[in-house]
């Protein structure tokens, strides 16, 4: 994801628009790689094989993305996940990173 200036505003829907997209992006393919990981420590060497990585990586990765731009992310929410996804490595901290998003009352 390119470098953005978190602290500059959104200036209108069209650039909420590809930033949300271009956020999203990011966030799928994170959490893929996550679950790929997760998957690799946790699994046994013949259960990983069967998943079938290769094959439920993308589809994965497309379910992530619909769901995350589903929520119809407000600009915070938008700044929070470049923030999270631009300097959070560990997955667990991505997720905590990320509970920033929450909406706010």
């Amino acid at each position: 994801m390119a470098a953005v200036d978190l602290q500059a505003p959104i200036r209108n829907e069209s650039e909420l628009a590809a930033r949300v997209t271009a956020a999203c992006d990011a966030f799928a393919a994170r959490m893929t790689a996550c679950s790929i990981a997760d998957a690799k420590a946790s699994l046994t060497d013949k259960e990983y094989r069967e998943l079938d990585v290769e094959q439920l990586a993308p589809q994965h990765s497309e379910q992530a993305k619909d769901a995350c731009v589903r929520q119809d992310l407000a600009p915070r929410q938008v700044r929070v996940y470049e923030g999270c996804l631009g300097r959070v490595d560990a997955c667990a901290d991505l997720l905590d990173c990320l509970d920033q998003a929450k909406p706010t009352p």
